[in-house]
């Protein structure tokens, strides 16, 4: 039932979001990307999704990243990078290039809105936070 733009979200779509709002916290407070918790959310996800995850689309995932990191080392984390590939099990391919778009595009504007607000320029940040805002918009809007 659509209501004033709403829908319901799936199970599927909830224990994502609710995994990355989870995987977010801790990214913030430690810059690290939880891997029990990850694993956890991931067996939920799975099991809520079973016959329709997709296979060669996480794989495609990690070598595009896996090169890329090989190319510009230490600029992504490998914990982003595998929740990137847990996450293309669910979505799409179209979803999920607008899941990194958004959420390269947030990270930046943030970068750039931190930097002139402070001389001391910001080296790290947590990424979760972007990915899981990305993520929501794109389940929302595809």
């Amino acid at each position: 039932m659509v209501l004033l733009g709403y829908s319901p979200l799936s199970i599927t779509n909830m224990l994502l979001i609710l995994m990355g709002i989870s995987l977010s916290i801790i990214d913030i407070h430690y810059y690290v990307v939880d891997p029990v918790l990850s694993k956890l959310f991931y067996l939920a996800v799975l099991t809520s999704q079973l016959p329709n995850i997709h296979i060669i689309l996480p794989v495609i995932v990690l070598l595009i990243l896996l090169l890329i990191n090989y190319f510009l080392p230490g600029q992504l984390g490998f914990g982003d990078v595998k929740l990137l590939v847990m996450w293309a099990t669910c979505l799409s391919s179209l979803q999920l290039i607008w899941l990194i778009f958004i959420a390269s595009s947030l990270g930046i504007l943030f970068i750039l809105f931190m930097n002139s607000l402070s001389s001391e320029r910001i080296e790290k940040i947590a990424f979760v936070p972007f990915l899981t805002t990305a993520l929501t918009v794109v389940i929302y809007l595809f």
